[in-house]
């Protein structure tokens, strides 16, 4: 396994996202956006969890996944457990559509680590890769859960 990229301007290590969302827009949007970011790098995109769980990504395995909550016939929760088992430090932050909770609580119990609406601003999204990463760390570093 290579080591992760050091942040070009800072030496911090960067966040590797995965990001599984069924419409293309949406992946190539997320994507663009995280490429663009010296704290952040793709470590891949997906339209399912069973494609995630099929490609080969390049370098370490992603810190943190944003996935789609809601697909045709398909069951979130059994997704976030797939990517968890394959990946088990990894953190799944759930993208709704609307808010549905039976949904999001289900993904949640499935061990996402948080959810969002798709219409959030990019900052809030960056914003919650951002802390289910600092979670991350703190939880490898023996804290405790440490969602509120």
């Amino acid at each position: 396994m290579e080591p992760a990229r050091q942040c070009e301007t800072t030496g911090c290590q960067r966040i590797r996202v995965l990001v599984v969302d069924e419409h293309q827009a949406v992946r190539h949007a997320i994507a663009t956006l995280i490429a663009s970011l010296d704290d952040m790098e793709l470590a891949g995109v997906a339209a399912s969890a069973e494609e995630a769980l099929s490609s080969t990504l390049s370098g370490a395995p992603p810190d943190v996944a944003l996935m789609a909550t809601t697909r045709q016939g398909k069951s979130a929760a059994g997704d976030c457990r797939a990517l968890r088992r394959r990946w088990p430090s990894l953190r799944v932050v759930g993208l709704c559509t609307f808010l549905e909770e039976g949904q999001a609580q289900a993904v949640l119990d499935a061990g996402a680590v948080g959810y969002l609406l798709k219409n959030v601003s990019a900052g809030e999204l960056l914003g919650a890769v951002r802390a289910a990463h600092a979670m991350q760390r703190a939880q490898e570093g023996g804290a405790s859960d440490i969602r509120g």
